[in-house]
Order: structure tokens, then sequence, then C-alpha cells
């Protein structure tokens, strides 16, 4: 380990709001705070919520606020940066050792600003690091070639970055998410969860996952229902929220299950590792969509840390988090009956669930921790300071 650096972390999403960003750079944060660094993040304030505009937040962090307002995206976003760069500019520049940005566009758009005065590195998550409009792709193209490094979350990212924006692999450095495993883990107790819910000893399958096109839960209700031929009592509990909420209520009911399919909506993520602990499996069928697609699955890994095995489809980066017949079942995308066949091995056969879940949480405990994860992104933090 090196110097201790003072780091500037940029985003566009962050706590209170949950998504892939928000984890990532609380969970980034705080590994780097465990391993010496000083941490300065500018992050969004949302209407709802009361923090103040720079406090020492969750983790002890210091979080310095932007007021972003909630509708009207492009808007938003440029009222964001406008909004932003005062912020930014009052920033103690001379004592930030390197800027990452670990949300593109508007975030990104900044640190390129800021990239002539002190190093510049970024995260590219997937779906949404993808150019859909030619503007977005010279906006995307500046941004990366300002950049000493662009972290990509999976090499299914990393290719789509040098196919879609044309940037030279040789700037692209794969280093996925992690998981922070004293949350997430196989010693907590899944039968809190399932008493409460009256399932104790029922067959369980868990997605976890924005209520999207994009993560397939439409294959996965219609395969569930070809599971429940087999399995009768099985019970699936979906925990997420979105624009397909009542559209998966509705098919649910179309197909007869709604009487054995659990719709949570959003939960604190602090009570996800029990939901992780009640199931026997976790499953989440992606497809790509145009543009959209799954960026790595973090849900996957923190499944795979409480010790439960996977079932997924080969789209995107989810097929990197999900290594076939081993920690679980890789299928194609909207295969109905491989998805059913995949769930029924699954709960046909209790010492493969125990076995994929083993080898699952030993390769999250052995190489996908933050602290792993926080120790390979704080070596390209010295090559930047170093060039």
């Amino acid at each position: 380990m090196g110097r201790k650096l003072n780091i500037a972390l940029l985003t566009c999403e962050y706590l209170p709001k949950m998504g892939g960003w928000s984890t990532y750079t609380f969970n980034l944060a705080l590994a780097l705070k465990r391993r010496g660094h000083n941490l300065m993040i500018l992050a969004p304030r949302y209407p709802e919520s009361r923090s103040s505009a720079n406090v020492k937040e969750l983790g002890g962090l210091n979080v310095i606020r932007v007021f972003k307002p909630p509708t009207m995206k492009l808007k938003r976003d440029l009222y964001y940066a406008f909004l932003s760069l005062p912020k930014v500019f009052n920033l103690p520049l001379s004592e930030v050792d390197l800027i990452h940005v670990t949300a593109e566009y508007v975030s990104g758009f900044i640190g390129s600003i800021l990239s002539c005065k002190k190093p510049f590195i970024i995260t590219s998550y997937g779906t949404y690091s993808m150019p859909k409009s030619l503007w977005e792709k010279v906006l995307l193209k500046w941004i990366f070639n300002r950049s000493f490094k662009i972290i990509a979350i999976s090499e299914y990212t990393a290719r789509e970055i040098v196919k879609r924006v044309c940037i030279d692999a040789s700037k692209i450095t794969i280093i996925p998410g992690g998981v922070d495993t004293s949350l997430f883990n196989v010693t907590i107790n899944g039968n809190i969860v399932r008493g409460r819910l009256n399932i104790k000893d029922k067959p369980v399958l868990l997605s976890v996952g924005r209520l999207v096109p994009r993560k397939g839960f439409e294959f996965s209700l219609k395969a569930f229902k070809k599971v429940l031929e087999k399995f009768p009592s099985a019970v699936y509990i979906i925990i997420g929220d979105g624009p397909q909420r009542e559209h998966l209520h509705n098919l649910a009911r179309e197909l007869g299950i709604s009487h054995s399919v659990m719709f949570l909506g959003s939960i604190d993520r602090h009570l996800l590792p029990y939901y992780y602990a009640a199931c026997d499996l976790f499953l989440l069928t992606p497809q790509r969509i145009g543009d959209h697609y799954e960026g790595l699955g973090l849900v996957y890994l923190e499944a795979a840390a409480c010790g439960k095995p996977l079932v997924g489809t080969r789209t995107g980066g989810a097929s990197e988090a999900i290594i076939n017949g081993i920690n679980g079942f890789i299928v194609e995308p909207k295969d109905i009956e491989g998805i059913a066949k995949a769930v029924i091995n699954l709960l046909e056969d209790e010492n493969l669930r125990r076995t994929m879940g083993e080898r699952g949480y030993k390769r999250i405990k052995e190489t996908l921790e933050w602290d792993r994860i926080a120790e390979r992104v704080e070596k390209l933090y010295y090559e930047a300071l170093e060039r």
C-alpha cells in the first residue's frame, strides 16, 4: 500500500436512492476509507431527502450535496451539472490527489473539465453507459478520452465500450463491483423472513431488481408456472419496483399463479440479506432490449455471498457473474422451458443447491469482497499519479 490519498468521487446517483451507481460508490468509498484514504463525495440531494449540503453521512463519509430535481431527465441532468459547477470549483483541489467519476455523462463531463488539473478515472457500468444518439457518442468519447483509465465492471461492458464508443481497449481495465460480506454472508438466518411470510417449509425462489422489461420478469413468471406443476407449494418472491409493476401483477393473475407470487416492492437494503437467506435459489432472467442490457448483475453476487445457487440468462455481464454448472445455471434469454428446467433441477437436488452455493460463496470471499476490489482500484490510482 502506498501513501494515503485524497480522492474526490463524483456521482449523479447516491444514497438514499438505491441503484447500481449508489451501491458501487458508497461501498467503494467505505472500502477505500478502510484502506486509510480520505474521500470527498459530490452527490445529488433529492427533494425527499433532508440531507444537508455538506455533512458526515452514513459510514462517516464526507458528502457534498447538490440539489437534483426528480423529473425532466435531460433538463434535470443539465440543471444538476449547472448547480454542481460552483461546488466543484470550490473543492479544495490543491488537496485532492485525483478524481474518480462513478457515473457517466453529467459527472463524467465535470470530471473531464477538472482533468486538466487532476488525474481522472471513470467507472462504466453497462446499459446506461452506452450512447443512444450521435451527440451522446461524441460527448462520451470525449469524456472517456480525457480520463486516465476506464474501469468496466465486466468484460461484456468493456467490449461494448470498444464497439459502440470507439475507445481503444488498452484504455480499459476490467474491475467488477464487489460485495459487502459484512452485510451479505452465509451466517444470516432466513427463518425470520420465512416465518413472517408464512412460507416456512416451502420451496422459495427469489428475484431482486427494478421492474423493467430488460430484467425479463415476464419470462421468470411464465417459467415459474411450469415450476408449480412440479412443486405446487413453491413460492416466488419478487423484490423491486418500477414501471412494469402493474403489468407483472396482471400477468401473474392471467397465468393463474398470483397465489404463489409475492410482489414485495422496494425494501430497505439492510433487510435484503434476510430475503436472500430465506430463498432456496436466486433467479433473474434479463434480456437485451436495444441498447439496454445487464452490465454485470450485482444482485447475483449478493445472492452468491449468502450461499445461494443462481439461475440467469446469457446476456450482458450476467454470464460473468454466473459460472455455468459451478455456482448456478445459465440459460438463453426468453427460454421459458430452459429457465423452468434449471429451477426444477435445483429444487429437486438439495446437495446440488448446497454445493453450488458453497462454490459461489467461496468465489466471493476469494475475489469479490469490496476490500479486494478497492485494492485493485487503488492500484490504478497510483498508476495515474505516476504517469
